[in-house]
């Protein structure tokens, strides 16, 4: 579950650049998909941690972002491949 999350504007054009969100549990950085996400405006055109490590942050480069917009990133997790399984915690079958 997402504990907050943030716009950030890194070159002060007036579009997010990305959003960062901490979630209330560590996150596998090896298992994270762009992919496997979706953005009502704009497009997810990368993903990471925060740090570069399993984290709490996982922050999502976006693109087509304004700072006025209020996007909302989606897990499409539904088809759950066995990395996906493995962050929501399930056994692989």
């Amino acid at each position: 579950m997402v504990d907050s999350a943030f716009l950030l504007d890194d070159d002060d054009d007036g579009n997010a650049d990305s959003i960062i969100a901490q979630f209330n549990q560590v996150v596998v950085r090896s298992l994270l998909d762009a992919s496997d996400f979706s953005i009502s405006v704009g497009t997810i055109d990368g993903i990471d941690t925060d740090n570069g490590a399993n984290s709490n942050g996982v922050l999502f480069e976006v693109s087509g972002v304004s700072m006025m917009d209020t996007p909302t990133i989606t897990y499409n997790g539904a088809d759950a491949d066995a990395a996906d399984r493995a962050i929501q915690g399930a056994r692989p079958a």
